[in-house]
């Protein structure tokens, strides 16, 4: 019956769109802070591997996030940590590019060790 379900709801779309989210770890390499009034989101770019991406992130490497939000906030702090100690980190999307077209929006950040 699961399977049934599961047939179903991807069928009609419903099923999250992460399935569809991009992934990608590396180091950060640049980091462009922009006030959301003037431009859609802040972006970081990430020297590494896409370990998955889809297929509105057409802007190679780059991803967005929004500074505006406490969650931004938090995700530039990550960001910044990452650069300064020169730390991997780990990206996954949102599977889409709401914020800046070509480039996908950010929804958790790593640092790994």
């Amino acid at each position: 019956m699961k399977a049934v379900i599961s047939s179903l709801l991807f069928a009609l779309g419903i099923l999250p769109i992460s399935v569809f989210a991009g992934e990608q770890s590396g180091l950060v390499m640049d980091i462009r802070v922009n006030n959301t009034s003037t431009y859609s989101g802040s972006h970081v770019f990430i020297n590494g591997t896409y370990i998955a991406r889809p297929e509105c992130g057409t802007n190679s490497l780059w991803w967005v996030f929004d500074t505006d939000t406490s969650t931004g906030k938090v995700m530039l702090a990550t960001l910044l940590t990452a650069k300064a100690t020169g730390k991997t980190v780990i990206l996954w999307g949102s599977g889409g590019c709401a914020l800046r077209p070509g480039m996908e929006t950010i929804v958790q950040v790593s640092i790994q060790p």
